[in-house]
């Protein structure tokens, strides 16, 4: 591609380049939606997406376990907690990050 001079903004591995065909793998993926202000779509047939941030929000049952995940876009609302925030700014961290033992512990939870 690149010495045809066919404009490229990036390159991906796929599935089956990076894992064996007989070893598991997540059949799922979050393609790129906006990169520097730059809304990004998807048009390929059957992987179409729109552009746009996206959230995720965690719903519970009544015993307060996870029931399911619902993914909208960021300016959207849903009952439950969301999981997707900010954690860098210009290449630098909005904030500290959380001692060891305390993310041993939520991993654990």
């Amino acid at each position: 591609m690149e010495a045809q001079r066919i404009p490229v903004d990036g390159y991906c591995v796929g599935t089956r380049l990076a894992v064996s065909q007989d070893a598991p793998s997540l059949d799922c993926a979050y393609k790129l939606q906006q990169y520097a202000g730059r809304l990004c779509r998807k048009r390929s047939q059957w992987k179409e997406t729109w552009p746009g941030p996206r959230q995720v929000y965690r719903q519970y049952d009544a015993q307060g376990l996870i029931c399911r995940d619902v993914l909208c876009c960021e300016d959207e609302t849903f009952e439950g907690r969301a999981l997707l925030s900010q954690v860098m700014d210009g290449g630098r961290r909005m904030s500290n990050p959380l001692p060891l033992a305390e993310l041993r512990s939520y991993c654990g939870a």
